[in-house]
C-alpha cells in the first residue's frame, strides 16, 4: 500500500478529519512535517477538507530562518495558505524545561490560528518511530497504561483537537516518499543533540535494542502501545461513567463518596482521583503516581482523617463521608 493510501486509511479508521473541515498542518520544515503536508494536499479532495500551513519559528538556533524559508517555498509551490509565528526573545537553549516551554509557545500559536480561521483540528507529523521512543521514555520514567499508550491518533489539548495521520507510517517510508516525490526539506541539527532524552533513545538505545535483542523492536513497541490504548480506553470509559454519576462538582471543589470510592478496584480509584484533579486544574499532567498512591493507600487502610497537598494548589481531604479535592483561591 502506498504512503498516501496508508494515511487515508488511518484517517478514515480513526475519524480524524471531518468532511468540509479546515485542517491546520504544523510544519517545521523537516522531512516528516513536509511529507505530511504533501500527502494531505494530495488527499484533500478525497477527504473533502481545506488545508492551511502553520510554522512557528522558535528562534532557538541560527538556522531557524532556513526552516522558515523552506516552509514558505513549499507553501508557494503548493498554493497552500501559510501562517507564521515567532518566539520573541526566547530563553537560552540551556535553560530548564526548554522543550516544555517551546511546546507551550507552539500550542498557543496553533490555538490562535485555529480560532482565526475556524479550523477543525491541527495535524502533526508524529510517526511509528516516535511512538516507540515515547513508550520507552514513559517506561523508564515509570508510567501506567495511560502513558504507555504512546502517542494517540487524536487528542484534545486546551480545547484544540490534534491529529496525527502518520502514526502508522515508518520513518523509513517517510524518507523514501520524500525522495521519490522530490520534497525539499531542512535537517534539524537539534535532532542529533543527545542532551535531550528522546534523541538519546533514538540514536543510542533503539539501535542497541535492534542489534542485540529484537530487530523489530519499534514494531513491537508500537503494537504494545495500540493494545494498551484500547485497554485504557475501555477502563477510562467505565471510570468516566462512574465519575459523572458520583462526583459532586463546584467551581473550586470536587467531592466523591468515601464509601463508594473505597469499594472500587484500585485501577478505577486512581482514574477517579486523577479526573478529580484534572477537573479543577484543567490537566492531570502534574499529579504523580506517588500523590495518587498515597490517597489510595489511605482508602484501603481506612485512614479517614487525612489531608494531602497536591500540585497547583490542590488539597485532597479524606473524611468518613467524603474525599474532597479543593483548589486554593
Amino acid at each position: 500500500m502506498s504512503l498516501p493510501a496508508t494515511v487515508k486509511n488511518f484517517i478514515q479508521t480513526h475519524s480524524l478529519i471531518a468532511q468540509g473541515s479546515t485542517v491546520v498542518i504544523g510544519v517545521s520544515g523537516g522531512c516528516d512535517s513536509l511529507v505530511l503536508a504533501h500527502t494531505l494536499n494530495e488527499l484533500k479532495h478525497e477527504l473533502g477538507c481545506q488545508l492551511h500551513l502553520a510554522h512557528f519559528n522558535h528562534n532557538l538556533r541560527a538556522s531557524s530562518i532556513k526552516d522558515e524559508k523552506c516552509v514558505k517555498a513549499f507553501a508557494v509551490q503548493n498554493n497552500i495558505p501559510l501562517h507564521i509565528g515567532q518566539w520573541q526573545n526566547p530563553p537560552s537553549t540551556n535553560s530548564s524545561n526548554i522543550e516544555e516551554k517551546a511546546r507551550t509557545k507552539r500550542q498557543q500559536f496553533f490555538k490562535r490560528i485555529v480560532k482565526k480561521i475556524n479550523a477543525g483540528c491541527v495535524a502533526l507529523a508524529h510517526h511509528k518511530q516516535d511512538v516507540a521512543e515515547t513508550v520507552l521514555m514513559k517506561l523508564m520514567r515509570g508510567s501506567g497504561a495511560n502513558g504507555l499508550q504512546g502517542i494517540l491518533p487524536k487528542r484534545t489539548i486546551d480545547n484544540i483537537v490534534y491529529i496525527r495521520p502518520l502514526l502508522s507510517v515508518t520513518k523509513e517510508a517517510i524518507i523514501k516518499f520524500a525522495k521519490r516525490e522530490k520534497i525539499k526539506y531542512c535537517q534539524d541539527p537539534t535532532n542529533t543533540d543527545t542532551r535531550f532524552l528522546r534523541n538519546k533513545i533514538r540514536r543510542h538505545l533503539i539501535p542497541k535494542l535492534k542489534k542485540e535483542y529484537n530487530q523489530n523492536i519499534e514494531e513491537g513497541l508500537y503494537n504494545t502501545a495500540q493494545i494498551l490504548s484500547d485497554d485504557f480506553a475501555f477502563l477510562k470509559n467505565y471510570s468516566d461513567k462512574l465519575f459523572a454519576k458520583h462526583a459532586k462538582l463546584s467551581p473550586k471543589r470536587v467531592s466523591l463518596d468515601t464509601s463508594a470510592l473505597s469499594r472500587l478496584h484500585t485501577a478505577v480509584q486512581r482514574l477517579m482521583i486523577r479526573q478529580s484533579y484534572a477537573t479543577l486544574t484543567g490537566s492531570d499532567n502534574r499529579i504523580t503516581f506517588s500523590h495518587i498512591d498515597k490517597i489510595c493507600n489511605s482508602l484501603q487502610k481506612k485512614e479517614l482523617s487525612q489531608k494531602y497537598s497536591l500540585p497547583k494548589g490542590v488539597t485532597a481531604r479524606i473524611s468518613k463521608k467524603k474525599v474532597t479535592f479543593s483548589i486554593n483561591a
